[in-house]
């Protein structure tokens, strides 16, 4: 019976014909149709063993602005149907302070890990919270992503110093609040905008 369940629910919830699937609207910009390219192309990093291949990550406007909720995107490779559903969460590293997404499923819950395809290219967005103090620091923040289902999910790659469950996909500018256009540090007080 489970198995005729889950054939009913692949065929109404996850099948990719628009036609069919009321669902499919709303994974638009997550299930892509053709290999992205990533700002931030990643090499050897890999989830559930092997079955989910991270392709690369942007940053949406490059960098992390300090006191600003960062979008970013991470891109993958389905290379065989994940074992689980699992949940996601981007991090970023500056130093010791970390700065992290909610741990959530994809698509707002539409599209599960185990509903991911081989073959299928997926485009997942997070926001991050970034400090206010990280536009003092000068240096640029590591990224990372964890998979979590009942446990942690194994991965292949470089893991964080503090963390071994997250993988480091690599780094990202943040922005120097501190310096107008190059040039002297900002007043005592002033915000950026002002």
């Amino acid at each position: 019976m489970q198995e005729k369940l889950q054939a009913w629910i692949d065929r109404v919830v996850f099948d990719r014909d628009a036609d069919t699937n009321q669902v499919l609207h709303k994974l638009d910009g997550i299930l892509l149709d053709k290999a992205p390219t990533p700002q931030h192309p990643v090499e050897g990093v890999s989830f559930d063993g092997g079955r989910i291949e991270v392709m690369g990550y942007d940053v949406e406007g490059g960098e992390f602005a300090p006191g600003t909720k960062a979008a970013m995107s991470v891109y993958f490779r389905v290379k065989d149907r994940p074992s689980a559903p699992f949940k996601l969460q981007a991090q970023a590293f500056l130093g010791v302070k970390i700065a992290r997404s909610s741990m959530r499923t994809t698509g707002a819950g539409f599209l599960p890990t185990n509903a991911w395809r081989a073959g299928d290219f997926i485009r997942d967005r997070f926001e991050i919270a970034i400090p206010t103090d990280w536009g003092t620091s000068g240096s640029p923040a590591s990224v990372g992503l964890a998979m979590q289902g009942d446990q942690k999910v194994d991965f292949v790659g470089t893991t964080a110093a503090n963390d071994p469950n997250v993988a480091i996909l690599g780094d990202a500018a943040v922005r120097d609040d501190l310096h107008l256009d190059g040039g002297a540090p900002a007043p005592r007080g002033f915000s950026p905008g002002q």
